[in-house]
C-alpha cells in the first residue's frame, strides 16, 4: 500500500469499484432487449414479404378488355367484321367514326394565321404516325388555293408532334384529313 494512504481518512474500500453482487438482472435485461429484436425483426419480413392482394384484383380487371381486344385484332385478321359485313375486309379495320375530330381538336388550337383567310378553302394533307402517334410526316395532297392557309395548317401538324389514339387503342399508320378554316 502507498505510504500515502496509510494516513488517509478515507477509508480504502471507498477508492475500490462497488463488487457486482450478480450478473443476473443484466443478463436477464440483454435477453428481454434481444428477444424483442428478433420478434420487431421478423414480423418486418413477414410484413414485406405478403402478396398485395390488390395487384392481382387488378390484373384480372384488365384480362376481359385484353381479351376484347384480342378478339378485335382477329377479326381485323380473318377479314371479317360485324355480323352485316360483306366483302373480305374487317369492317373495323379503319379508325372510328370520330377519330378525324379528335385528330383535328389536338391540330386546330396549333394553328396560326397571320392575315385572315378569305372565304372556306379546303386543304387536304396526308399524315404519317408512329405506332405510338408521333407525328414523322406530313405532306400536302390537295392543296387550297390559299398558300397561307395550306402553311399555317402544315405548321400545326408539325408543332402538335404527337396524336392521340383511337378508341380501340389504335393509331392508322397513314391518314388523310381535311382542314377548313370555319370548322
Amino acid at each position: 500500500m502507498h505510504p500515502a494512504l496509510r494516513h488517509s481518512t478515507i477509508p480504502l474500500d471507498a477508492l475500490h469499484p462497488p463488487r457486482a453482487d450478480g450478473l443476473s438482472a443484466g443478463v436477464a435485461l440483454s435477453v428481454v432487449v434481444h428477444i424483442g429484436l428478433i420478434t420487431a425483426l421478423t414480423l418486418g419480413v413477414q410484413w414485406r414479404s405478403k402478396t398485395d392482394e390488390g395487384v392481382e384484383a387488378e390484373l384480372w380487371a384488365n384480362e376481359k378488355a385484353r381479351q376484347a381486344h384480342l378478339q378485335r385484332m382477329r377479326e381485323q385478321l380473318a377479314g371479317s367484321g360485324g355480323p352485316q359485313s360483306t366483302g373480305t375486309a374487317a369492317k373495323s379495320a379503319g379508325p372510328s367514326a370520330g377519330y378525324a375530330g379528335r385528330i383535328k381538336a389536338r391540330i386546330r388550337p396549333n394553328i396560326r394565321l397571320l392575315d385572315p383567310v378569305s372565304g372556306n378553302p379546303e386543304a387536304t394533307v396526308e399524315v404519317r404516325v408512329t405506332p405510338d402517334g408521333t407525328i414523322i410526316g406530313r405532306r400536302l395532297l390537295k392543296p387550297s388555293g390559299d398558300k397561307a392557309w395550306d402553311e399555317a395548317v402544315l405548321r400545326a401538324i408539325d408543332k402538335t408532334e404527337r396524336l392521340p389514339r383511337d378508341t380501340d387503342g389504335s393509331i392508322p399508320q397513314v391518314f388523310e384529313i381535311k382542314f377548313n378554316p370555319q370548322d
